[in-house]
């Protein structure tokens, strides 16, 4: 279970106002993002590239003005101040925090501010959230008797939903909060009144992920089994593989490695049953991935063989290439570089058949970037020399800027910084332009070059993508700084 801080919080209604979007913000979700909540609130997209790129745009240059963005965000300030569920938040967080310091009486005390502002909220999804968080904290304190009831009173709400799918968000978060109370059993009963099948298995899933992050594998793997059973009763075998993929991937992480392999051997025999070419091979390199991760290395590249096998058939070559640079990555995360690299070159030669020359070019510089990341420098600069050459056909400045944004970051994860640089500088579309040195400067930041990476941030001249840049960088050393520590914590022991 999630909440989401005030700054995030903040900037999704503000980009919300910029883009003209009033739809009411969705209340937290598990932590896992499990496929139940986005079974009951995902909507299909069949945009573009080139849309999603309109779509960025648009955002940030509604974004542009610092004056404009200042004032939207004392107004959202001043909102936040009046709504009960963010109050009910900060509080929450802040008992929390206490909590864990051992400051159980000042936790106690601002807990009960939390409640008042918890029973004033009106939505019931939102009421059962904020509840539910409520009691993990009392669980926390040890104050399981009254965790209990402010999660009784959690359900009680939950029953004012009348979509049953919409209750599902709600009853995952009870039950997570009733196994973090210690009543497991209660909890995964709640679980099983989901009445949608897949939904239940998704549930399910997160509650074992709770326990196994609690060290309580046993138990884990029972709830872990339960889901398996209910998965085999999913009709649609793309959803069946991916459910058995997930509890297999719970499963090891909760140390029980030997079932959790057999079950995504099972799952890869559901996923060759999907007669989609596209699910069945996303489906397959999903497994392949998760295989790699439980080090079945060689079962993984058996799996990508199948996946590639399923790849050629989809009848859409940008898909395909977007396939196989996937497939590309997971056989180099599995040591076949060699074939990450023959699989990369056959996306390229497949992206070449592409007519339109945007679609082509950005999918040449994913390509790219693929190709540096997994070490073949050499081969990433030809591909993207040939990318410059294609862009420089495309006759209208706007789609031209595209190109240019997705060589020039290309460029950057190949290490060619200062190609990155020019590439950027010829970007038409200020907003582009700024996309495109915002991507230079991290790509400084991750190789080191702290004062290059700042000098690049100082002439962004848009404030706000200079404070997201700044953010960006900030969390790469950070990453940086944990890494090190570890290293040192290591070479110590």
């Amino acid at each position: 279970m999630v909440w989401i801080t005030k700054q995030l919080f903040l900037l999704m209604l503000l980009c919300g106002l910029a883009s003209g979007c009033d739809d009411k913000a969705k209340a937290p979700v598990p932590l896992s993002q499990s496929k139940a909540v986005s079974k009951t609130q995902s909507t299909k997209s069949s945009v573009t590239r080139a849309d999603a790129d309109d779509a960025e745009t648009d955002m940030l240059e509604g974004l542009a003005s610092p004056r404009k963005i200042n004032a939207q965000l004392d107004d959202l300030e001043a909102l936040l101040k009046t709504d009960p569920f963010h109050q009910a938040k900060v509080r929450t967080d802040e008992a929390m925090a206490e909590a864990e310091a051992g400051h159980a009486e000042k936790s106690a005390t601002i807990l009960i501010q939390a409640q008042e502002f918890a029973q004033k909220i009106e939505d019931a999804s939102y009421k059962a959230s904020a509840l539910s968080r409520i009691a993990v904290v009392l669980a926390k304190l040890s104050d399981k008797e009254q965790a209990l009831a402010i999660l009784a009173q959690a359900v009680e709400v939950t029953q004012q939903i009348d979509d049953k799918e919409l209750r599902v968000v709600p009853i995952t978060n009870i039950a997570v909060a009733l196994i973090q109370s210690g009543e497991v059993d209660q909890a995964t009963k709640m679980v099983l009144t989901i009445p949608d099948g897949e939904s239940r298995v998704y549930s399910l899933i997160e509650l074992a992920s709770v326990l196994a992050t609690a060290g309580d594998s046993e138990r884990a793997n029972e709830i872990l089994n339960q889901a398996l059973e209910f998965a085999r009763t999913i009709e649609n075998t793309d959803d069946q593989a991916s459910a058995m993929r997930r509890i297999a991937s719970t499963q090891i992480e909760s140390s029980d490695v030997k079932n959790g392999i057999a079950k995504l051997d099972l799952a890869v025999e559901v996923a060759q049953k999907i007669t989609d070419a596209a699910k069945r091979t996303g489906a397959l390199r999903e497994i392949a991935s998760a295989q790699v991760k439980a080090g079945e290395l060689m079962p993984a590249l058996s799996t990508l063989r199948q996946a590639m096998i399923a790849a050629n058939e989809i009848n859409d070559l940008e898909r395909t290439a977007r396939e196989l640079k996937h497939i590309a990555e997971i056989q180099a995360q599995a040591g076949d570089r060699k074939q990450a690299l023959a699989t990369l070159n056959l996306a390229s030669e497949l992206v070449l058949d592409i007519a339109d020359l945007l679609t082509m070019t950005s999918s040449l510089s994913s390509i790219a970037s693929m190709q540096a990341q997994i070490g073949a420098t050499e081969q990433s600069l030809e591909t993207l020399n040939l990318t410059m050459q294609l862009a420089e056909e495309i006759q209208d400045s706007k789609m031209k800027s595209y190109a240019l944004r997705s060589i020039s970051s290309a460029l950057a994860d190949a290490g060619e910084i200062k190609e990155a640089l020019k590439a950027a500088k010829r970007i038409e579309n200020p907003t582009r332009r700024l996309l495109a040195l915002s991507d230079i400067a991290v790509a400084f930041a991750r190789a080191g070059k702290s004062e290059e990476a700042l000098e690049v941030v100082k002439s962004i001249e848009d404030k706000s993508m200079k404070v997201i840049t700044l953010s960006k960088i900030r969390s790469v050393q950070a990453k940086e700084k944990n890494a090190n520590q570890q290293i040192e914590s290591n070479s110590k022991d």
